[in-house]
């Protein structure tokens, strides 16, 4: 038996769920809860998605302050802190943000969540980037939280070329600066994305490298978008677009 599905009909469902659905939660993945909610009587799946939605969320919520507060320790304590504290740090809106896949001929595709412009970010957490490496039946995780970072508008920004910055600049600092690091993920921050972000990424990866088909997956391409092309290591011109991942739906689990 299902613990995730036993456990959420055990739920009172007017109370916000027992402890015991709530440590259910944050111990399954989106595929494993899915499936526990694919078992349950039309009557009662609605009030449990309700459930299961506001149990994620919160954990999101808590660990995104978490992260403001390490930010902002960070920040007030460097230098640099005063200019880059003007940029917002995500989006307000999901209609801002969408997926999409890098193609390159020859390479391996690129997984791609932007909130805003792709290709030029205006938030701090603008991009995450995820690397179909034909990996996704490995069971060590490693490379995959190595993605798992802070990209954005910082990426984009030279700071050099901008007047604001180089006022708060002290004078002892070298002409060419980079952003120091930000803070590394926390583990529940790591484990959030294990749980939620990671069995999409790993499932997009077979389907892309096996070219199995996202169909199946319930995703769909948009058309075909042109990038700059790269060069291979004889100086040749390669293709680069990029397609829209379509399909995806938050509230469907």
């Amino acid at each position: 038996k299902n613990p995730v599905t036993n456990t959420a009909r055990a739920a009172p469902m007017g109370s916000g769920g027992s402890v015991d659905f709530k440590q259910e939660i944050s111990s399954r993945t989106s595929a494993e809860i899915a499936g526990a909610l694919k078992e349950l009587p039309a009557e009662k799946l609605l009030r449990v998605k309700a459930l299961v939605e506001a149990e994620v969320d919160s954990a999101l919520a808590r660990v995104q302050k978490e992260r403001n507060d390490l930010e902002d320790k960070l920040l007030e304590k460097s230098w640099w802190g005063k200019f880059v504290q003007k940029f917002p740090r995500r989006a307000k809106t999901l209609e801002e943000c969408k997926i999409w896949i890098y193609h390159s001929q020859g390479d391996y595709p690129v997984l791609v969540f932007t909130a805003g412009d792709d290709e030029k970010p205006s938030y701090i957490y603008g991009k995450q980037i995820f690397r179909l490496r034909n990996q996704w039946d490995d069971e060590s995780t490693t490379f995959w939280d190595e993605d798992a970072q802070v990209n954005g508008l910082l990426d984009t920004i030279d700071p050099d070329a901008e007047d604001e910055f180089k006022a708060l600049m002290p004078g002892e600092i070298e002409d060419d600066f980079s952003w120091p690091p930000m803070p590394e993920f926390t583990a529940e921050m790591q484990a959030l994305v294990h749980r939620h972000v990671l069995p999409t990424v790993k499932a997009l990866d077979r389907a892309e490298n096996e070219q199995s088909g996202i169909e199946e997956l319930g995703f769909m391409y948009g058309e075909d978008w042109p990038m700059e092309p790269s060069t291979d290591k004889s100086g040749e011109a390669v293709r680069c677009w990029k397609n829209e991942l379509r399909g995806m739906d938050r509230k469907s689990l």
